[in-house]
C-alpha cells in the first residue's frame, strides 16, 4: 500500500509475527517452570543426564536426613523435597537418605560431598548447611 509520498509503507505484522514466534516458547516453559517449580522446565535448561555426563564435578552430593520417627514420614519426606528443590536450584543433583530415628527430639541434617562431611546440623541450620554445601561441590 502506497502512502501519499508514493512510498511503499511497511506493516508491524511481520515483525509483531516474529516476536511472538521467538518468545512463545520461552514464555511458556518459564511459565510451566513458576507453576511446578520444576528446574527442569527452566527455559534453556540443560537436561540431568547432561549435566550429570558433562559436569567436571565428580563429587556427589548425599543430603541424609535424620528425622524423628514421632513426626512421621510425611513430614520428612516434604522436609526432604524442600532441601532438594534448594539445591537443584543451584544445579546441583543431590542424592537424598531419609532415616527415621525414634527417640530422636528434632530433626538434623548432614550433608556429605565427596570427603567433606557438613553436618549433622539442626534443621533451623539447615540454610547455612546448604550454603556452605554448595561451596564444598564447587571447590
Amino acid at each position: 500500500m502506497a502512502n501519499e509520498t508514493g512510498k511503499r509503507r511497511v506493516g508491524l505484522a511481520p515483525l509483531t509475527i516474529a516476536i511472538v514466534a521467538v518468545a512463545t516458547p520461552a514464555t511458556f516453559a518459564l511459565s510451566i517452570h513458576t507453576i511446578t517449580e520444576d528446574p527442569r522446565w527452566r527455559p534453556l535448561a540443560q537436561t540431568i543426564e547432561n549435566t550429570l555426563r558433562y559436569s567436571e564435578q565428580s563429587d556427589m552430593m548425599v543430603i541424609t536426613l535424620d528425622w524423628p520417627a514421632a513426626y512421621g514420614d510425611a513430614s520428612a519426606r516434604a522436609m526432604a523435597e524442600h532441601v532438594r528443590k534448594a539445591i537443584l536450584e543451584k544445579g546441583i543433583y543431590p542424592e537424598m537418605v531419609i532415616n527415621s530415628a525414634p527417640g530422636l527430639e528434632a530433626g538434623t541434617i548432614t550433608f556429605t560431598v565427596g570427603p567433606s562431611i557438613i553436618g549433622p546440623l539442626p534443621m533451623a541450620q539447615a540454610v547455612d548447611g546448604i550454603k556452605a554445601a554448595v561451596a564444598a561441590f564447587r571447590l
